[in-house]
């Protein structure tokens, strides 16, 4: 499993609604493991910029992250996700969309 560094430039996949979209960001915050993101998420969105998409989950065995992916239009709010660690990879290796 890959580590990463705050604002590193990662990538997954994200299903939905029967779809699957291939999403990028920048770490914003490194969850230690056994914790859940609750404190990180609302420390990021204090200032207003971002919005979040957690919406709760177990504490990861594993060290994990929060990630800001830029809205699509100059309107939309940055969305803070807390993906699986396996599922994310470095945006250097750019894969394609699915």
């Amino acid at each position: 499993m890959a580590k990463f560094k705050l604002y590193d430039e990662v990538q997954w996949e994200s299903s939905a609604g029967g779809g699957t979209k291939l999403k990028t960001g920048i770490v914003m915050a490194i969850v230690p493991k056994g914790t859940e993101p609750k404190e990180e998420i609302n420390n990021l969105m204090k200032d207003g910029i971002y919005k979040s998409a957690y919406g709760g989950g177990w504490p990861r065995a594993e060290e994990s992250y929060i990630v800001a992916v830029p809205g699509t239009t100059s309107r939309q709010k940055t969305t803070l996700y807390w993906p699986k660690t396996k599922n994310l990879y470095p945006f250097t290796l750019k894969k394609q969309s699915v």
